[in-house]
């Protein structure tokens, strides 16, 4: 078969597109990004442009399972993403009925913010008997982003954060949303790290005991 789509095409660099051109030889053309290309047919021709791609999406930075572990850590975050997110599956701590405690650092986990002013934090919880709850702290040792997590494989919950522009030189700022997943209790938290300084690692702990298993990702947003 000739003149068709089935015929191979000549050669074509990174980044270019091919597209069928006409009758004549060669029936395709080359499109470069960032160019205009015009298409020349019996009818009239076209003119097309296309830009580079651009990344827009979260991309998987690093995962980590917890195995009674005392914290899990993400070290190493920079200027390159200005939102990060923590997607937390199947948490099961070693101690019932805890809370789920977040801390940040400035020297990449060397040692993480832990005066008793440090950080605050507001917290929203909703249940299906007792209605939505409120709870608050303005000077704090660590951000609360959970709590009543039980133990127990029947206990397990899930949640995300998002930690927002962390390398800037201002309060880190987080959002938080978990589910507990043998209760009805939803929570929804948000804080901040009460000085202005960039933040390059963060740490997730239990308010007591360790976390026996759970799997920690973390995402990357480009600006």
């Amino acid at each position: 078969m000739t003149n068709n789509i089935w015929n191979t095409p000549y050669s074509s660099a990174n980044g270019q597109l091919l597209i069928g051109k006409n009758s004549n030889s060669p029936n395709w053309t080359t499109i470069t990004q960032g160019t205009g290309t015009t298409i020349t047919s019996g009818a009239g021709s076209i003119t097309i442009n296309f830009a580079a791609a651009t990344e827009k999406d979260f991309v998987l930075l690093s995962t980590v399972t917890a195995s009674s572990s005392a914290s899990i850590t993400f070290t190493g975050l920079s200027s390159t993403y200005s939102i990060y997110m923590i997607d937390i599956y199947k948490i099961d701590p070693v101690d019932a009925n805890v809370f789920l405690y977040m801390r940040t650092s400035t020297n990449n986990g060397s040692s993480y913010d832990n005066g008793a002013s440090d950080y605050r934090w507001d917290m929203y919880y909703a249940e299906a008997i007792l209605g939505i709850t409120s709870l608050n702290d303005t000077a704090d040792a660590q951000i609360r982003l959970a709590g009543d997590i039980g133990a127990g494989l029947n206990n397990q919950g899930s949640g995300t954060v998002w930690l927002f522009q962390p390398s800037n030189a201002d309060y880190a700022k987080i959002y938080c949303r978990y589910k507990n997943s043998t209760t009805d209790e939803t929570f929804y938290s948000s804080g901040m790290r009460l000085a202005a300084a960039d933040v390059d690692a963060i740490q997730f702990f239990m308010s007591s005991g360790n976390i026996l298993t759970g799997i920690f990702k973390l995402y990357g947003l480009k600006a």
